[in-house]
C-alpha cells in the first residue's frame, strides 16, 4: 500500500495542456470546497459532494495515467471505515457519544479525498514549475532547498516499504517499527549525498516559462463554476 501511495507524489510527464494557474486553481479549489461542503447544513450536498470530488480526483489521475498504479494505495479507504467502525463499537461499549455509520463512511471518503487532492499539488506541477512559482514568490534562495526535499518524498515511501516487505518476510508479520531504523539511517544518507551532489554541481536557475492561460482552461473554471454554485445557493 506505501508503495502505491508513493505514486502519488510523482510528477506526470503526460501533457495536458493545461495552464499552470489552472492547475494550481483546480487543485486548490477542490480542497476548499471538500472543506466548505462539510459546514453547510444541506444534507444531500454533504453526503453528495466528497464522493464527487473523490470521483472527479480518479477522473484526473485516470487522465495522466496513474489510476492503476495507486488503487492498492485507494485500499486506505476501507482501513478508514474499519477504524471508524471500531471506534464506534468501542464508544458504545463505554456508553459515550458515537458518531452514525454514514457519518464515518462519509468522513472516510472525505479524508481520503483530501490527501489525493493534496498530492495532486505534486503530481500536476513539476519540479521545474514549482521552482519557478518560488521563485516569482521572492523565494529564489530556498526555491531549489525545497524542490530537492519534494522529489524526495516517492523515493522515502518507495524505499520504506521494501524495508516493510522485507522485515514481514524475515519476522513474519512482527517487530514491523523496525523498519524506522533504516528509514531513518537512509534519509540522512541520502540527504547527504543529496548536499554533496549539490555542492559539487550547483543548480542553475529556473528559467521555465510558466504558463498562466490556455482555451482548454474553460473546461476547469466552468467545472468549478458547476461545484460552487450549489454551495453558496444553500
Amino acid at each position: 500500500m506505501i508503495r502505491g501511495l508513493s505514486y502519488l507524489f510523482l510528477f506526470s510527464d503526460k501533457r495536458l495542456g493545461y495552464s499552470v494557474l489552472s492547475r494550481i486553481i483546480l487543485i486548490l479549489s477542490l480542497l476548499i470546497i471538500l472543506i466548505l461542503s462539510r459546514s453547510v447544513h444541506n444534507f444531500y450536498i454533504y453526503i453528495s459532494y466528497p464522493i464527487i470530488i473523490l470521483a472527479s480526483e480518479f477522473v484526473i489521475l485516470t487522465i495522466i495515467g496513474r489510476l492503476r498504479k495507486v488503487l492498492s494505495g485507494i485500499f486506505m479507504i476501507a482501513i478508514f471505515i474499519l477504524i471508524g467502525i471500531i471506534i464506534q463499537l468501542i464508544n458504545v461499549f463505554l456508553r459515550l457519544p458515537a458518531p452514525g455509520l454514514t457519518e464515518i463512511i462519509i468522513g472516510s471518503f472525505r479524508l481520503t479525498a483530501f490527501f489525493i487532492g493534496f498530492t495532486l499539488i505534486f503530481q500536476l506541477i513539476n519540479v521545474r514549475e514549482w521552482r519557478s512559482i518560488l521563485s516569482r514568490l521572492g523565494l529564489t534562495e530556498h526555491a531549489q532547498t525545497i524542490t530537492m526535499v519534494l522529489a524526495q518524498i516517492p523515493v522515502i515511501l518507495t524505499y520504506f516499504s521494501e524495508a516493510l516487505v522485507t522485515l514481514r518476510l524475515k519476522y513474519k508479520g512482527r517487530k514491523i517499527f523496525s523498519a524506522i531504523t533504516p528509514l531513518i539511517y537512509y534519509t540522512a544518507q541520502n540527504s547527504r549525498n543529496i548536499v554533496e551532489t549539490y555542492i559539487m554541481y550547483p543548480m542553475k536557475e529556473s528559467r521555465e516559462n510558466i504558463n498562466l492561460f490556455n482555451k482548454k482552461d474553460l473546461l476547469i473554471y466552468i467545472y468549478i463554476i458547476s461545484l460552487i454554485t450549489p454551495l453558496a445557493i444553500s
